[in-house]
């Protein structure tokens, strides 16, 4: 199954989460320029989305952050 979550940021870029359960996959489309200013809003926003996820599906998501 697939989930699709949509946010817009404060600075009006928009950003499509698709996550699906088999296999659990997390990815991103972002409409318009995504800039560090936009990181802390984003990093909330992806919590609220794979915690969304985890509960409608029982399943859960990893995610790492590499810098």
């Amino acid at each position: 199954m697939t989930h699709t979550y949509e946010h817009t940021f404060r600075n009006g870029v928009k950003a499509t989460a698709t996550v699906t359960d088999n296999p659990p996959s997390f990815a991103v489309e972002w409409t318009g320029s995504a800039s560090r200013e936009v990181l802390a809003e984003y990093f909330g926003w992806r919590e609220t989305v794979i915690a969304d996820f985890a509960e409608r599906t029982g399943k859960k998501i990893l995610v790492v952050n590499i810098a």
